[in-house]
């Protein structure tokens, strides 16, 4: 396969993920109430509603909202100048 066609591949690929799970971010923002869940294999799996201002597994969800904007920017461009 020629390189410019598997970038285009590519790119398509991850556009339609980012896509599919914005949209369904905004179906659950718009159709359930927070920290509803709905069991989709009982007593094993349920989608539940929840927020996490903060970064994964809610690591500083109880820091202040600028301190978290400065801290993730600094942070994403120290991980940028890194690559």
């Amino acid at each position: 396969m020629q390189r410019p066609l598997r970038y285009l591949l590519l790119a398509l690929l991850a556009g339609t993920i980012v896509a599919t799970d914005q949209a369904t971010k905004l179906s659950i923002v718009e159709s359930m109430r927070l920290h509803e869940s709905i069991p989709i294999v009982p007593d094993y799996f349920s989608l539940t509603y929840i927020r996490n201002p903060g970064a994964a597994f809610g690591l500083l969800a109880g820091s202040s909202n600028a301190f978290r904007m400065v801290f993730f920017g600094v942070t994403s461009l120290f991980a940028l100048g890194l690559l």
